[in-house]
């Protein structure tokens, strides 16, 4: 009696909970905990392998400085016109670097140019009283878009005055740039007038400009 009374009292919880059950619950478990493991053990492998590419990035631009920069700019060589007119000014004053042996002559207009466009131009140089100029003799090319172009000579010998009517002829470098001219070089021949007696110039340039 006290054995079937044991029987009676416990058997609910075996039929309730048998062992089946129990296992059922355990491997659906370790399954959720398996697929966890796994999870992380991927995502931990994905973040070593993009550390180790970082890594070897980093290792190949210190080795090769070159390598980080922008290669997809296709540097030409371009044929390169422009035409420049405009008023002078002789300016002597210490706002300038000419100050005190020199005056400055400044070349200040407008005009229109290949891979610029219409432009705004100026132009600039020491000179002195009997007309002798001291270099560098330098300008800029301002695009509408406010890109630049840069111009140099420091060989004032090759300015030449053709005749008493201010024909000229000269030749600059180009030293640079901003925007898609940064870093552009280059070499123009000019010609025309300067004429200092109505204080105005009219100037053609001609050449090839790499950008």
């Amino acid at each position: 009696m006290p054995n079937q009374l044991f029987d009676m009292i416990w058997m609910p919880a075996i039929i309730k909970l048998p062992a089946n059950a129990v296992l059922l619950v355990n491997n659906n478990l370790l399954k959720q905990k398996t697929m966890k493991r796994i999870m992380n053990i991927a995502a931990i492998a994905a973040l070593l392998l993009g550390l180790a590419a970082c890594q070897k990035d980093e290792s190949s631009s210190a080795n090769n400085p070159g390598q980080g920069e922008n290669t997809l700019k296709n540097v030409v060589t371009r044929p390169f016109k422009a035409h420049s007119t405009g008023t002078i000014a002789i300016v002597y004053s210490e706002e300038n670097e000419c100050y005190p042996e020199y005056a400055q002559t400044q070349f200040i207009g407008s005009g229109n140019g290949t891979h610029i466009g219409n432009s705004a131009d100026e132009f600039y140089v020491c000179s002195n009283a009997q007309g002798g100029l001291s270099g560098p003799f330098y300008g800029t090319l301002t695009a509408a878009n406010g890109d630049e172009i840069y111009f140099s000579q420091s060989d004032m010998s090759v300015f030449i005055f053709i005749d008493e009517y201010g024909n000229v002829t000269g030749e600059f470098d180009i030293t640079g740039g901003t925007g898609r001219f940064e870093g552009a070089t280059g070499h123009i021949d000019t010609y025309g007038v300067d004429d200092f007696v109505n204080m105005i110039y009219d100037i053609y340039m001609e050449g090839t400009i790499t950008y």
